[in-house]
């Protein structure tokens, strides 16, 4: 009863007014006007910047034309002449696929918690943490969130991740056992446990303290984002009505039309969130939303361990800067070069095709022009002294010169080697200088290693989020939590989890893949090769599950399912040799359980034996004996099963002993 009061006191929001800490005495006119002075700094700071972001998203749509206007802080199409090819090949967006399809090729790697010391209880808690994570992973939604990150690193060189507690998430509180009546807040809404939360933020919305270049280093930053009035009302419990943003606030698609001085406004309540890390004027850190000339909440930072909880991303960090920087800002000057020489090829052609014409004055009737039909006839007045009588003559264009041809193959060729990216179409030769597949080979692994620069941030920034999702769970998580996991089988399983077992400086640590080649057809040739000639066949065959994994087939649908079964069949029997039944007279005895002609042997003999090397297996049976006895009868079924299929003479199976003394 008395967690039922203490759980909607403490969840009851982190934008409550119950919950706030009294800041120093300031009225909120006062405290909008400090704090807008930081956010018109920060806002200053990143403006040049914002330049580049948004002529690389013009040219990834095509908009490759597009000038930026220095008066207007906006991108627009310069006036030409109707007569004026502006031509378009597109070589960013395909680049941008690539780019972004080696990135992803392989599944976004997660950390694994490590364990406090070598004791099986902490290994027990990291493993339960691992679980958490794993649980959150799907809860947040942090994969499409994480390639949300990516996308932005790669298009614009930073993408941030943001976690935090959202108070609306997780299962709404149970019904009050003094009232029978459900938890609601003050507006009548369910109240609910919450939940950790990770977003993707642009870097549009991020507004980082000027003159630093990490995140552990700020004091303060501003998160900025466009809102509807719902969310607004639902968040904070303020009504605010929507309003134009102007571009030149909201960055975000700021991209003009063809005659449009700026882009178009967007509508929506323009709410900013300021985080302030703990200093002498405020000791317990500052969280100030406001919107307009609106506070919407003020109070202390709301994390204790993660004052600024964000972490960034970058494509390449430029030392001594926040903002990463993209490649694409390096192909822009190629592609507008590029789109440029074309443009001319094709007015030359245009110029053979539909030429000039010279014609003396009143030569032709009234009105009249020459066009390029066929057949058509050409009317002229006779011009006196002139000539053939003023005939028109044609003014011949010229033909595209060939150095045309060869300069945009260099572009082209330029473009790739500056992306990093080597262009296969064109054929690719090994060094030693032919068309090998050895070749075509080294040079994927080429590309994938510049690819490794923003794959190994993305993994660093990745055990960062890793950790904050465990510091939120630390702190708010109050009461025992049932969290559902998706076995390997597909099958849920739902387990307990206690917040207070996670340290306080909890290590989440990135699992190393080796040596491993990072492109799925390498990787799968050097799996072949090191089955058939560096190990025994059997070694790995045997292990099918580890076979698939790293030739990249574990995840198609319903491969393993089969095999996954029988692990979690050798898993359940090594749980129940290992805790053991309640006897009837409230004894804890060991079963041996009885193996089947339907099993499958050398699965359940490769679980169990590897159950069997690990450190807590040897601790138990120093402790009791028995345990090792139970798994020594039951692998020997095992293994009189497997005898009896080989050709010869098949062994007696022994029966499975019960009751063996704990």
């Amino acid at each position: 009863m008395a967690m039922m009061r203490a759980i909607p006191e403490r969840l009851s929001g982190l934008f409550s007014d119950e919950q706030a800490q009294p800041l120093p005495e300031k009225t909120d006119g006062a405290l909008i006007e400090e704090i807008e002075a930081l956010y018109r700094r920060a806002r200053d700071d990143r403006r040049p910047y914002e330049r580049d972001w948004q002529q690389i998203l013009a040219f990834l749509k095509g908009q490759q034309w597009l000038e930026w206007s220095r008066v207007r802080s906006t991108l627009w199409l310069p006036p030409a002449p109707p007569w004026r090819v502006r031509h378009v090949v597109n070589l960013m967006q395909p680049m941008y696929r690539t780019l972004f399809g080696k990135l992803t090729a392989q599944p976004l790697r997660r950390g694994r918690v490590r364990p406090a010391n070598d004791t099986p209880d902490a290994r027990q808690d990291a493993q339960a943490q691992d679980e958490l994570l794993e649980y959150l992973w799907t809860q947040c939604g942090s994969e499409e969130e994480a390639l949300e990150v990516a996308r932005w690193a790669l298009q614009l060189g930073t993408g941030i991740h943001y976690v935090l507690w959202d108070k609306t998430r997780g299962d709404a509180l149970p019904e009050n056992p003094e009232t029978g009546q459900p938890v609601v807040d003050e507006s009548g809404e369910p109240v609910h446990l919450g939940d950790v939360d990770h977003i993707a933020v642009s870097p549009f919305e991020f507004l980082p303290e000027p003159l630093v270049s990490r995140v552990e280093d700020m004091e303060w930053c501003f998160y900025v984002k466009i809102r509807t009035a719902a969310y607004v009302q639902r968040k904070f419990g303020k009504k605010i009505d929507e309003q134009q943003v102007p571009s030149d606030e909201y960055a975000v698609g700021n991209i003009s039309g063809d005659d449009e001085p700026d882009a178009p406004p967007q509508s929506g309540v323009l709410v900013k969130a300021f985080f302030r890390r703990p200093c002498a004027e405020y000791p317990k850190g500052q969280y100030i939303v406001y919107a307009g000339h609106e506070v919407l909440y003020r109070g202390e930072a709301p994390y204790a361990q993660d004052p600024i909880p964000f972490e960034v991303a970058r494509e390449r960090m430029i030392p001594g800067r926040f903002w990463g920087r993209s490649v694409f800002a390096d192909l822009m000057p190629l592609q507008r070069a590029y789109n440029k020489l074309l443009s001319q090829a094709v007015e030359i052609r245009n110029s053979t095709a539909r030429p000039k014409w010279h014609v003396f004055k009143n030569s032709l009737e009234a009105g009249k022009t020459i066009s390029t039909a066929p057949a058509e006839i050409i009317v002229t007045n006779v011009v006196p002294g002139v000539s053939d009588g003023g005939r028109p003559t044609k003014i011949e264009g010229g033909q595209v010169p060939a150095s045309f041809f060869a300069e945009a193959e260099q572009i082209r060729s330029q473009f790739y080697e500056i992306a990093g990216v080597h262009d296969f179409a064109r054929g690719a030769k090994s060094v030693a200088g032919g068309n090998t597949f050895s070749g075509l080979n080294l040079m994927l692994e080429q590309d994938d290693t510049r690819m490794g620069v923003l794959r190994r941030d993305l993994d660093r920034a990745a055990l960062k989020v890793e950790r904050m999702k465990l510091h939120r769970v630390k702190e708010f998580y109050l009461e025992q939590r049932t969290i559902s996991i998706i076995g390997p089988d597909k099958a849920s399983e739902s387990k307990e989890f206690y917040a207070e077992k996670i340290p306080e400086d909890v290590d989440v640590q990135m699992l190393d893949s080796g040596n491993l080649p990072t492109s799925w057809a390498a990787r799968q040739q050097y799996v072949k090769e090191l089955m058939e000639t560096e190990v025994k066949p059997n070694a790995l065959l045997s292990d099918r599950r580890s076979a698939m994994k790293l030739m990249g087939l574990a995840d198609i649908e319903g491969v393993n399912d089969e095999y996954n079964r029988d692990v979690r069949q050798a898993q359940r029997e090594n749980e129940k040799m290992t805790l053991g039944v309640q006897a009837p007279d409230g004894t804890m005895q060991i079963v041996v359980p009885e193996a089947h002609d339907y099993d499958n042997h050398f699965v359940h003999g490769q679980e169990h034996d590897s159950h069997r090397k690990g450190e807590d297996f040897e601790q138990l049976v120093a402790a009791n004996p028995a345990i090792g006895e139970a798994f020594d009868l039951h692998v020997a079924q095992h293994r009189a099963f497997v005898a009896q299929m080989m050709p010869t003479a098949p062994l007696s199976v022994p029966s499975p002993q019960e009751g063996v003394a704990a």
